[in-house]
């Protein structure tokens, strides 16, 4: 998934060369998807260090929701490389998501979260992210049918994106074709229908 998928919504390893609070703070200034704020996240995320995801971690717990959302983005691709994509810690990664996912109610750092697990890619995030197929919030299904695409041979994961494939939102329906088409090597009567259906769509 492009990063730029989520900023329609709200490259080796380096240190990061200040202070590790300084570059967290920087990701709060500004809009959610201003540039700057991103480069502050892209720097954590190059740094890939245990004190960076010490305090991501610390900001997923947040009183305040932009806090939340950051400390899910800075986890969603902590440490990964051009030359090593996997992420620095996916096991504890994923469990400070995955938590955070269950109890997060503004749609903001959900949507960051649910970005996030599809990052991460393991597939316990399967049963949970399917649960927010029909979430009134047309970002949180956007970054659903993101994420979806990382699990895109899931039966599950399949059977959520059928089901966006046919959302309200045009950019919802988009990205769920695209993770199930492009994503997908799945081949059935109901995704050949999907496919049909979405023939008419401007994308």
């Amino acid at each position: 998934m492009a990063q730029g998928s989520q900023a329609r919504r709200w490259k080796g390893q380096r240190i990061v060369s200040e202070p590790v609070d300084e570059v967290f703070a920087r990701t709060l200034l500004g809009d959610y998807d201003d540039d700057a704020p991103w480069a502050a996240v892209r720097e954590l995320h190059r740094a890939g260090t245990r004190e960076v995801f010490d305090k991501a971690a610390e900001w997923c717990h947040s009183t305040e929701p932009l806090k939340r959302a950051r400390g899910a983005d800075v986890l969603a691709q902590l440490g990964r490389t051009s030359d090593d994509p996997s992420n620095k810690f996916p096991n504890e990664s994923f469990e400070v998501i995955y938590s955070m996912t269950i109890s997060e109610k503004e749609s903001g750092p959900l949507s960051s979260a649910i970005q996030a697990l599809g990052h991460i890619g393991d597939s316990r995030a399967v049963p949970v992210l399917s649960l927010f197929q029909n979430h009134s919030d047309a970002d949180v299904r956007f970054a659903l049918a993101c994420a979806l695409g990382s699990f895109a041979e899931n039966a599950l994961a399949v059977d959520a994106l059928l089901h966006l494939t046919r959302d309200e939102d045009e950019d919802v329906r988009e990205w769920a074709t695209f993770g199930i088409g492009a994503l997908g090597k799945g081949d059935s009567p109901a995704i050949r229908g999907a496919f049909i259906e979405r023939l008419n769509d401007s994308f």
